[in-house]
């Protein structure tokens, strides 16, 4: 992922354009399991460089509202988040996480596609 960031803005640089960034982070739960914090390194990725607020050509796209919460709560991550989920899931989570405390707090995600 660094050897993408690092030809995008180097592109950006000398096209004088500004073109973002739309990662995606899939099975953050599996890969704990592996011992690895995939939301942890790609946010530190993102973070070096310079995507980190709502300002910036990024958008971080994830599946599992739980990892979207400790992404904003725990890992400090100020950028636009999308999150995609099943249909049956969406009314759920639209109504009680999204509505309540999330969106209480200013907005936990940008998007959310069902």
């Amino acid at each position: 992922m660094e050897e993408e960031l690092e030809f995008i803005q180097a592109l950006n640089q000398s096209t004088s354009r500004n073109v973002g960034i739309y990662p995606e982070i899939k099975r953050p739960g599996w890969h704990r399991e592996q011992g690895h914090d995939i939301s942890h390194i790609v946010v530190a990725l993102l973070k070096k460089y310079g995507y980190e607020t709502m300002d910036d050509a990024c958008f971080l796209q994830y599946f599992e509202i739980a990892e979207v919460e400790q992404i904003r709560n725990e890992l400090g991550w100020d950028g636009r988040i999308v999150m995609l989920t099943q249909r049956l899931l969406y009314e759920g989570i639209t109504s009680q996480r999204l509505r309540g405390t999330a969106m209480r707090r200013g907005a936990l995600c940008h998007g959310v596609e069902k």
